[in-house]
């Protein structure tokens, strides 16, 4: 391998494949907790107000910008492919689950 190749190998592809799955695996980890948080919040709705699910649903199309966002690198595997579109389908999941949650009315103060 010449002086260039492992420039490249070592010093560009090994740190940028290693920040790719990094964030993959942190990008699953904050889809895993979000669908955690809104399937309590369902079984629970009078603790849901108004806001934690206009709240929810903004953090819930951030993630799904992300995960729809993602650009697998041509040295992605079948495996990080199949956990991309596992990723997309859990996400549509969870919108479903999330539409499900009727927040409690809030009572406002008598003036």
């Amino acid at each position: 391998m010449t002086k260039l190749d492992d420039a490249i190998q070592g010093g560009v592809h090994k740190p940028a494949s290693e920040a790719w799955r990094i964030y993959m695996e942190n990008l699953f980890a904050s889809m895993q907790k979000m669908e955690q948080t809104v399937s309590e919040a369902a079984e629970m709705p009078m603790d849901c107000t108004e806001d934690w699910c206009t709240n929810a649903r903004a953090l819930l199309d951030d993630l799904n910008h992300q995960i729809f966002s993602i650009h697998e690198p041509k040295w992605s595997t079948s495996e990080d492919s199949a956990r991309i579109k596992a990723m997309k389908r859990k996400v549509y999941d969870i919108y479903a689950r999330l539409s499900t949650i009727e927040p409690r009315k809030e009572i406002e103060p008598q003036k």
